[in-house]
């Protein structure tokens, strides 16, 4: 072949090649485009970017007993971590977005639960700006009854509120890029522990009748107790999962004389005088706080005291120690430590009936009460 025809054969094979590249050059930039993980062009500028979460609080059943948790105007703290990065949560100069409930209905329907929360105009996280990690969105989320950080629960829960302010919820949630855009569920768990005391006490109008007079319960206190915490950021949870928050492990170790350490003053309810099947006249207390994760002094064996009042003319209050005896008791975030108690009126102490710890619920107590404010202090 010469040197002309060799010339116009690759002239000829050139061009089948560039006619190919033609076709195979879009597929190129369509393979390309692939590899653009198709979540980032899930929200457009032209509709609403702005993340937007509804939660829950508890899982399984303990969530249906929750499920009037929120009220109207709540608010959730909500924080996205970047490079691993940790949340501060405090009122001021906080690294997170405040998410409010508003509520539309006049009962908690299918519109309603999960409660919706929503950032004011203009404000909160935005899908176009967030950044992911791995191959997820991270969120942490706190949720003070309060409306104000807490770095330690009150030492007097016993005013109106108090209690519920002393609450504190968690949600930890993993959204994955594939629901980019979507409202991003928020499974809140209840950070700290609930002690809460059942006492049912005869009544007597003078001493011929019985030791202890209408309303003789006082009040009651969980004394030498930690109120500060930690959060753990650092630790690798499951999704929706609660992250450990107890008491720091230098202050576990304190004894009862440290300053660390303080009384916590519970909140009593207490039911009207009723009358049982003999005819005997009896009523019911209801005493409840919430403290940090920690460890019992001396195994509980001093670890709550009763100031109760005694038909023996005098006005002054007697005090009253809790004797656990061979129940096991201790305190654990997320759960609630139930006690049945009876009080010995010869020897002073305070018995065990029963001694339960179970999740942290809304449940209703088996009495009717009727909230009644402590008349004295411990």
């Amino acid at each position: 072949m010469g040197r002309s025809d060799a010339g116009r054969h690759i002239t000829i094979k050139m061009a089948r090649i560039m006619e190919k590249l033609k076709y195979i050059i879009p597929i190129g930039f369509l393979l390309f485009g692939a590899c653009t993980s198709p979540e980032e062009m899930a929200v457009s500028e032209s509709e609403d970017s702005g993340v937007h979460f509804r939660a829950i609080v508890g899982q399984g059943e303990n969530a249906l007993y929750e499920s009037e948790y929120f009220h109207e105007g709540d608010e959730i703290r909500v924080y996205c971590p970047v490079n691993y990065s940790q949340p501060n949560f405090k009122d001021e100069y906080g690294n997170y977005y405040t998410y409010r409930y508003t509520h539309t209905n006049d009962t908690v329907g299918p519109d309603e639960y999960p409660y919706k929360f929503s950032a004011a105009e203009g404000e909160g996280f935005n899908w176009l700006t967030l950044v992911p990690t791995s191959i997820y969105f991270p969120f942490e989320a706190v949720h003070f009854p309060g409306k104000h950080y807490l770095d330690e629960v009150p030492d007097d829960q016993s005013a109106e509120g108090a209690l519920d302010e002393a609450d504190m919820l968690i949600a930890y949630r993993r959204q994955l890029l594939s629901e980019r855009g979507k409202r991003v569920p928020l499974t809140f768990h209840h950070a700290f522990a609930m002690v809460q005391v059942k006492v049912k006490l005869p009544v007597g109008d003078n001493p011929a009748e019985g030791p202890f007079p209408p309303e003789a319960v006082q009040s009651a206190y969980l004394r030498s107790m930690l109120r500060a915490y930690e959060v753990s950021y650092s630790e690798v949870i499951d999704n929706d999962g609660r992250r450990t928050v107890r008491v720091s492990d230098a202050d576990d170790k304190t004894e009862a004389g440290s300053d660390r350490r303080k009384n916590v003053i519970m909140r009593r309810t207490v039911s009207p005088v009723k009358t049982d099947d003999t005819g005997a006249r009896y009523q019911e207390y209801l005493f409840q706080a919430i403290v940090p994760e920690q460890s019992l002094l001396n195994e509980g064996k001093d670890f709550l005291y009763f100031n109760v009042k005694r038909n023996d003319g005098n006005e002054s209050t007697t005090l009253y120690k809790f004797v656990p005896n061979k129940a096991e008791i201790s305190l654990k975030a997320g759960h609630r430590l139930n006690l049945s108690l009876v009080i010995d009126a010869v020897t002073h102490e305070v018995v065990v009936l029963t001694a339960i710890l179970e999740p942290w619920s809304k449940a209703e107590v088996d009495m009717e009460l009727v909230p009644v404010k402590p008349k004295t202090q411990p």
